[in-house]
């Protein structure tokens, strides 16, 4: 499971809240679509503290929502092999197997993308600022993750 990004597709508005095409990728398959479009910065602030809470001792399982739209995903951490079900309207979509680490790893590599692409084009805000922190608590729960195994 990956992360879908384009980042042409950023757009600040007046409120300076970023939006831009984000979407996962489960086998073939896209969620909630290929080219949904949603807050990013927001989006990804929120995956990563979920993502931060599995990787830690506390939680098997963690909900990663979209914003716009009733779509979001659980991801089920077990000891040999992780699940994800994906939601539309509440109901499961299904499940599928997933290699957490892979899913942190492409959370992590899209969210550096996005923040050096706001940066290129000199974009300022809060959850920007608040995206660069979580960065680097993510980096570092997958560096303890990869020592750990």
């Amino acid at each position: 499971m990956e992360i879908n990004f384009d980042r042409k597709s950023l757009e600040i508005s007046k409120r300076k809240v970023i939006t831009g095409i984000i979407s996962i990728e489960v086998g073939n398959d896209f969620f909630p679509e290929q080219n949904w479009n949603d807050a990013i910065v927001t989006v990804l602030n929120s995956w990563i503290e979920n993502m931060i809470q599995i990787l830690g001792s506390g939680n098997n399982e963690a909900k990663f929502t979209f914003f716009d739209g009733p779509f979001f995903f659980v991801i089920r951490k077990k000891l040999d092999q992780s699940v994800v079900e994906l939601f539309r309207n509440s109901r499961s979509n299904g499940t599928d197997n997933i290699d957490i680490r892979k899913f942190g790893y492409s959370l992590l590599e899209t969210s550096q993308e996005v923040v050096k692409e706001i940066d290129r084009r000199g974009w300022e805000s809060e959850d920007v600022t608040q995206l660069t922190i979580l960065i680097q608590r993510l980096l570092l729960n997958l560096d303890l993750l990869n020592k750990e195994n």
